[in-house]
């Protein structure tokens, strides 16, 4: 059988190809244990489950009567005999189990509980550039590979603020995507706001005012990167 990133990597490209997926689907509800936590770096954790993730929810939005509202909740997600949630990939497990309501200010101690081993050891902010949940406004999907995880999260980063950063220096303000006000704490408020920005070529005075811009969430799906 295909290593866990590999099956991950495969299922996505059929979700992109619009292929059969239920075989590859099957492979890792099958798979061992033993390979789910055999995922021993944090970049195999992070490019494991961010496909997951991103192929799951192409999948799952077409399930019979569901709607985007619940589509999160719902524990359809079948890895090594478990089944999960968007919401439990997302904030459980790369969010370190971050708390989905308050901007990343506090965890959940308990909710996520079960789901620690299979955490990356820190917190990335970059994810917050690779998930997509199916509107204009989301990342757009892109292949994540463990070997190549760091310069794949920078490059998904900088695509995404090209595209959604605007600097007014008239009126002393920079526009950001809302997803730097939802994640807030996990960026670091506003002085890691700016820092971000500042790394991917977007240098912002400290005297500028942040805002965030409304989030589109008219659906878009198939949003691959091109």
């Amino acid at each position: 059988m295909c290593s866990l990133n590999a099956l991950s990597e495969k299922l996505l490209l059929a979700v992109k190809m619009i292929q059969p997926t239920e075989s590859i689907v099957a492979d890792l509800a099958h798979a061992s244990s033993d390979q789910l936590y055999g995922l021993k770096t944090d970049a195999q954790k992070l490019a494991f489950w961010v496909n997951i993730y991103n192929a799951f929810y192409q999948l799952r939005i077409h399930d019979k009567g569901v709607v985007r509202e619940k589509v999160f909740h719902l524990k359809k997600i079948e890895i090594a005999g478990k089944k999960y949630s968007l919401d439990q990939i997302e904030h459980g497990i790369l969010r370190r189990g971050k708390n989905k309501y308050t901007a990343g200010l506090f965890p959940i101690p308990f909710q996520y509980l079960a789901l620690k081993s299979l955490r990356p050891t820190k917190l990335d902010h970059r994810i917050h550039f690779t998930l997509n949940c199916g509107v204009v406004s989301c990342p757009p999907i892109a292949f994540y590979n463990a070997d190549q995880l760091d310069v794949q999260l920078d490059l998904a980063t900088e695509s995404y603020l090209s595209t959604s950063t605007k600097k007014d220096d008239l009126l002393q303000k920079v526009i950001v995507s809302r997803l730097f006000l939802w994640f807030y704490y996990d960026f670091g408020r506003k002085k890691g706001i700016k820092s971000i920005l500042k790394k991917h070529q977007f240098s912002v005075p400290s005297s500028y005012k942040i805002v965030f811009s409304p989030y589109n969430r008219d659906q878009d799906l198939l949003n691959f990167r091109e």
